[in-house]
């Protein structure tokens, strides 16, 4: 759009001023000029461009702040003109230019809609919850929102004990009889036997045989599978073909081949197992062998939904030997299995089962398919909520997204519990379980892509069902959870999830003497001694966790000890040094090197500071806490307790009237601010300690705000008053117009109609506006606010109009207080000048011995006395007015004059 300027001046216009108005409706940007330019208005969704023609910009130009409508403004001269450019926070949705001759000024309005032109005051801005129909959603939850003594008592960071994988190496299919003679058949019993120290020269025997004949391809093929029983460390033999010509022993040496590198590169041996898979017969025994190590393999990686697709292929048939591990390692990967309808197993106790290295080969108990009404609800992956998960550390830990696994389990907020159960994005059909005989009935199936209902937590008043373990069917007599530290580890931590402590301190201790590495042992002694605590042995609970303390300090195990130990004396919080106790969780936090850790005892010192009495410093902790630990599960937590404290700390500040700290306070913390319960009077002392900065800007913010949040309520009257102040501190005196003009309109016997008045004169008096000052007094509903009237009389005074003043005093109050020393001479002075000495003389009198307006009463009351013929007292005044000290002064020579005249008459 092109606009023609009303007329084009001469010289070239000059760019002098930019400001910004906020109105109710739309925000209003002014730009100044010496003379109006002709310009060209490209409005660019979040972007305007006015080109100016024929304009330069003066270089004392002051631009408006950042805020929360622009973003930035740029100028960019080119030759003789200019492009003035807004880079604005939003799109308005319209755009309206005026060009404003009178003023010499282009008003371009930007429109925003029902959504408001602000997102309030950017804090700078403020927003307000708490008023019925009219409260703003904060993403700042928590449950310990007003106990946070609770979170020392609850919050663990998840632990991990990073068991390694060991591959399961089952029994294989039979050899054929007729394959097994001769020395065949007797390295095959040995193995049966476990014989492992007869077969270690095997490898080197075979390795010079010169020929690969059928006899020795099944010699070759044994022992690798002697390798990989044994766990022996010896290498297979360069030569050694990839694979071999027998048929019947062809996938069975790669298989054996592919599990004995999988130990040491499980990608290579992945993509080598995948390529076997692909050119294999679904009918081929070694099939369901092949899925079961990818899945051990994609476990080991984290890749739960390729475990899934190995361990519910349709295509492959699974023998009853596999049956219950092939169960195990899909519970290991979070998919949820029907329960059999049995008795729960025994909980672990007694004398420990032997437990084997290696597994057996007994065929397990079978594991059956589930009904086909219960099917359905096993189509999806699902995965347990651990203490101290979020929606991102769950997206991170099974590789998607925030939003993928809100989807998938129709989550509406950010709210998890600690057992629930949510489903991975990916539905997985479940092909064919082996069947579990009378496994309860389930709702009807539905599609595998339908996304699954959202989960409601139950209502308070219903106590919800216990949890079980998906672990608790492997408890029984079979004995497989205690041939695999891997999943063994898994179960203690899920008994412990379901509530049941003593199975899994039963577990965790029959983890204990199957692990290697120290620091596993550590940790599975940590979560010993904490089952121990949880379970009120508090004795030996201590115990424990002061011993690994002490033993490890800087482990991993000893760091968990040591902060349980501190949230154990916490628990009395009438006794100890609560900031003594703030330096050792700081002490944790350089200490240990799991971010985990880092991340709980940096957010529990910043608890314990604000607890301790040390409320800034905790703010500036829980500030620091965000910023340095961005992606944690505990930034929610430290938004919530920060947007809960930082309004009470506010108030304090506002109280004791430290304006200056409460100021740097909101700068900091504003998007916490935001999540906070901020009331009116809250809102009103804020505004209040930054207009004492004189900072009314921020100030004007906050009433507007209310003021929207209040519409057509009947706290809306209340924020007129110090709206109208705040821009009239500003100097927007068009503002305060407008705004004490709408009040005045609506509550024209409103509580604050004198100040919003009063206002309003002096906003029109600022702006030049006399006349309209003087016709706003005169045509308002009497009585009139004494202020108002002075004003009233003072504007009369200077437009030199003596009835109007006289006007004005007679619209104050009959007994009201005395009148300062300036209106007095205004009104005694307009006495004068309509001839009514009487009532002139009185006031001047009382002014005589004014330092201000003591000259003037004394000439006055002179020239009174020449009126009424009283000559002598006449130059009585005029001789004390002669015979000051000053010199030079107005009403001193006009004395001397007047005496002067007198003494020539006489």
């Amino acid at each position: 759009m092109v606009f023609p300027a009303p007329a084009r001046a001469l010289e070239q216009a000059v760019l002098q001023e930019i400001l910004k108005e906020e109105k109710v409706d739309f925000t209003r940007l002014s730009i100044g000029f010496s003379s109006l330019p002709t310009f060209r208005l490209d409005s660019l969704g979040q972007r305007l461009d006015i080109h100016l023609k024929g304009t330069k910009v003066d270089p004392r130009l002051r631009r408006i702040p950042e805020d929360d409508v622009v973003l930035k403004v740029m100028i960019a001269q080119r030759q003789e003109d200019c492009v003035l450019s807004f880079l604005l926070r939003r799109i308005p949705i319209r755009v309206q230019t005026t060009a404003e001759r009178d003023k010499v000024r282009l008003s371009v309005d930007l429109y925003w809609g029902s959504a408001g032109p602000r997102p309030a005051i950017d804090m700078r801005s403020l927003p307000f919850r708490g008023l019925p129909g009219k409260s703003l959603p904060t993403s700042q939850k928590s449950r310990y929102a007003g106990n946070w003594k609770n979170f020392f008592r609850d919050y663990r960071t998840p632990l991990d004990l990073r068991i390694p994988m060991r591959f399961t190496m089952p029994g294989l299919p039979p050899l054929p009889e007729e394959r097994l003679s001769g020395k065949g058949r007797s390295v095959h019993d040995l193995i049966r036997a476990g014989e492992w120290q007869a077969l270690k020269d095997l490898g080197r025997e075979l390795g010079s045989v010169p020929s690969q004949d059928p006899e020795t391809e099944l010699l070759q093929t044994l022992y690798l599978e002697y390798l990989a029983r044994s766990g022996a460390a010896e290498e297979i033999p360069a030569a050694w073909p990839d694979r071999v010509k027998e048929p019947c022993l062809a996938s069975r040496y790669a298989y054996l081949r592919h599990f004995l590198e999988a130990r040491i590169q499980p990608y290579v041996a992945r993509f080598g197992l995948l390529d076997e898979l692909g050119g294999m017969a679904p009918a081929d025994p070694l099939r369901p062998y092949y899925q079961l190590l990818l899945a051990e393999i994609a476990l080991s990686l984290g890749d739960l939904e390729e475990l899934s697709r190995r361990l519910l292929d349709p295509d492959t048939a699974w023998p009853e030997a596999l049956q219950e591990l092939r169960s195990l390692r899909l519970v290991d990967g979070g998919v949820s299995l029907p329960e059999p309808a049995t008795a729960t197993a025994p909980a672990v106790s007694g004398p420990e089962p032997a437990v084997s290295q290696e597994p057996s080969e007994q065929p397990a108990n079978p594991v059956s398919a589930p009904k086909p009404e219960t099917a359905a609800e096993d189509l999806f992956l699902t995965v347990e909520v651990r203490r101290g998960d979020s929606w991102w550390r769950l997206a991170r830990r099974h590789d998607t997204t925030v939003a993928a696994l809100k989807k998938a389990n129709g989550a509406k907020d950010d709210l998890l519990l600690p057992g629930q159960k949510i489903r991975l994005p990916r539905a997985v059909a479940v092909a064919a379980l082996p069947p579990v005989e009378d496994a309860p009935a389930g709702p009807s199936p539905r599609p595998a892509t339908e996304p699954p209902p959202p989960q409601p937590a139950a209502p308070p008043s219903v106590a919800a069902p216990p949890r079980v373990s998906p672990y608790n069917r492997f408890l029984g007599e079979s004995g497989i959870l205690f041939r695999h530290p891997f999943s063994l580890g898994r179960a203690a931590l899920s008994f412990r999830e379901a509530g049941d402590r003593a199975q899994a301190l039963a577990l965790f201790r029959k983890l204990r003497p199957l692990l290697e590495d120290p620091e596993a042992i550590r940790l599975t002694r940590f979560a010993e001694a904490d089952l121990l605590v949880e379970m009120g042995r508090l004795k030996e609970g201590i115990t424990a966790l002061e011993l690994l303390a002490d033993e490890a300090p800087d482990s991993e195990g000893g760091c968990r000890a040591r902060l349980l130990l501190l949230d154990l004396q916490l628990q009395d919080w009438g006794s100890g040094d609560l900031l003594f106790r703030a330096f050792q969780y700081g002490q944790v936090e350089e200490l240990t090197l799991v971010r985990g850790l880092k991340e709980e005892a940096s957010f529990k010192r910043a608890l314990v500071l604000h607890m301790g009495g040390k409320k800034r410093e905790a703010i500036e902790a829980l500030r620091s806490f965000r910023k340095k630990f961005a992606t944690s599960p505990l930034v929610a937590e430290a938004g919530a307790f920060l947007a809960e404290v930082l309004p009470p700390y506010l108030e304090e500040l506002m109280t004791a009237q430290r304006d200056f700290d409460v100021t740097l306070v909101l700068d900091q913390n504003r998007e916490f601010l935001l999540a906070g319960d901020l009331g009116k009077d809250f809102l009103f002392r804020l505004a209040g300690s930054l207009s004492r900065l004189e900072l009314s800007e921020r100030a004007s913010r906050i009433f507007l705000y209310l003021l929207d949040i209040y519409r057509d309520r009947p706290e809306e009257e209340e924020v007129y008053l110090p709206l109208v102040r705040a821009y009239f501190e500003r100097g927007e005196y068009a503002a305060v117009q407008d705004f004490a003009g709408r009040y005045l309109k609506r509550f024209p016997a409103g509580r604050d109609r004198d100040g919003v008045f009063l206002l309003r004169m002096k906003a029109m008096q600022r702006s030049g506006n006399l006349d309209g000052a003087i016709d706003s007094w005169r045509t308002a509903p009497r009585p009139v606010a004494g202020e108002a009237s002075l004003l009233a009389a003072r504007l009369f005074h200077e437009r030199g109009d003596r009835r109007g003043v006289l006007e004005a005093f007679a619209a104050l109050p009959a007994a009201g207080e005395p009148l300062p020393p300036a209106f007095s001479y205004i009104q005694a002075e307009a006495l004068f000048q309509t001839g009514d000495h009487n009532a002139a003389c009185p006031l001047f009198r009382e002014l005589r011995a004014d330092p201000d307006y003591g000259d003037g009463a004394l000439y006055r009351l002179g020239q009174i006395s020449i009126r009424r013929g009283r000559r002598e007292e006449a130059l009585n005044y005029f001789r004390r007015l002669a015979e000051k000290e000053r010199e030079g002064g107005l009403w001193k020579r006009l004395a001397v004059e007047s005496i002067r005249d007198l003494e020539l008459n006489r």
